[in-house]
Order: C-alpha cells, then sequence, then structure tokens
C-alpha cells in the first residue's frame, strides 16, 4: 500500500506540473488539469484523494501563485 503522503503529494505535484507547464510542454489552465486528475483518478491518483482535491479547489480552499520567486506553488488556505 503506498502511504496516504505519498498519495496526497502525487495529486498536488500533478496539478503544479500540469499548470504551470514546462520548457518542452505548454501549462493547461487550472480546469484542464483538473479534468485530467478525475481522468486518470483510480487510475495514476488516488480517486478520493482527487475527490477531495477538486471539492477544495471549487471551495476556494486551494491557493496557487505564478510568482517566480515562491519555491512552493500550491497552498491549503486555513482561515483557523
Amino acid at each position: 500500500m503506498i502511504p496516504l503522503l505519498t498519495r496526497i503529494m502525487a495529486v498536488a505535484d500533478a496539478f503544479e506540473v500540469m499548470t504551470s507547464g514546462r520548457p518542452f510542454k505548454k501549462a493547461l489552465s487550472r480546469l484542464e488539469a483538473l479534468n485530467e486528475l478525475q481522468k486518470n483518478a483510480g487510475k495514476q491518483f488516488d480517486p478520493v484523494l482527487v475527490e477531495l482535491f477538486v471539492k477544495i479547489f471549487y471551495e476556494g480552499q486551494i491557493i496557487t501563485t505564478t510568482e517566480k520567486k515562491d519555491r512552493y506553488r500550491l497552498w491549503i488556505k486555513n482561515d483557523s
């Protein structure tokens, strides 16, 4: 069994990679990236974690930035 933290990081990292692009591949929009995660849920990604990621994204709990100075581009919002 793959550890939970590893499965969470796989979803978050894939979203970041898809939305930031690479020199050899154009970045996807956030919606396109979410669709890719959903398409691969149960194959490449834990389907429960993809469902949760999409849910909290639409609730505005996922914060992304395109600032080059930011080392990490993805945060979970914490209002508490």
